[in-house]
């Protein structure tokens, strides 16, 4: 459901930490809320973050299911963590150098140096029979978990499912007189709560683009006009950002 509303004084749910955007180097649990409507645009990273709830939980079997259905979107985090869980023998997963070895080589794919950097070190404390079989499980895992087929359906369904909450948002805004561009101006979105439109829309595409930084080119495209009130809050939401760093 999607309901355009006047909300003074606005209150703008605080979307950056609750999706916020990992670099592919982070290996550190997520907290907060795994935010529903990423289920619909981003599975993986969904999936992942229940993952990582389970993991915290104690429940090894559930965090494993859902990190490995996370891995079929592309999740890098989450092939890493399968991975490290195989090679060190975690979270009540027997010791599979090889199996281990292979979740890191996909994890690796997108060239990022930290995992690049673990997957060397993980070679270098493997046998040249261990390196043998994980080539081969790669090969294998490839269509099922490499970004050459997962990347691009995941990025297909992003794309679809960006639009249609957009094109919804533009329905519910549709006579009633209300400015999209607006700060106080909200709409309430299944599985987001209340938000700003255009805010929610491009932090929803920011989420994308994080998700496929270093293989894809996800950004579907809102623009905020520059001299809209809510981009020159941005501008100083970011100013303020930046100092505090």
């Amino acid at each position: 459901m999607i309901r355009a509303m006047r909300h003074i004084p606005f209150f703008l749910i605080l979307l950056a930490a609750m999706w916020v955007v990992y670099p592919a180097t982070a290996a550190t649990p997520l907290s907060g809320t795994c935010v529903p409507v990423l289920e619909k645009l981003l599975p993986g990273q969904f999936h992942y973050c229940v993952a990582v709830h389970d993991w915290q939980k104690g429940d090894d079997a559930a965090g494993f299911s859902e990190a490995k259905y996370a891995a079929r979107w592309g999740e890098k985090r989450a092939q890493f963590a399968l991975g490290v869980d195989y090679f060190n023998g975690r979270r009540g997963i027997a010791i599979d150098k090889a199996q281990g070895l292979a979740w890191l080589t996909l994890a690796a794919e997108r060239k990022d140096p930290y995992y690049a950097a673990i997957l060397a070190s993980a070679r270098s404390q493997s046998t040249p029979q261990e390196q043998a079989q994980a080539q081969a499980l790669v090969a294998k895992m490839l269509p099922s978990y490499g970004d050459a087929q997962v990347a691009q359906y995941a990025e297909r369904r992003f794309q679809a499912q960006w639009w249609a909450i957009r094109d919804h948002v533009w329905d519910a805004m549709q006579g009633t007189g209300l400015d999209p561009w607006s700060k106080d101006t909200a709409v309430v979105i299944d599985g987001l709560g209340t938000v700003q439109p255009i805010l929610a829309l491009r932090k929803l595409q920011d989420a994308g683009d994080g998700y496929f930084q270093g293989w894809g080119h996800v950004t579907v495209g809102v623009t905020i006009p520059a001299n809209s009130p809510l981009a020159q809050a941005s501008r100083v939401s970011a100013s303020t950002s930046q100092t505090d760093r």
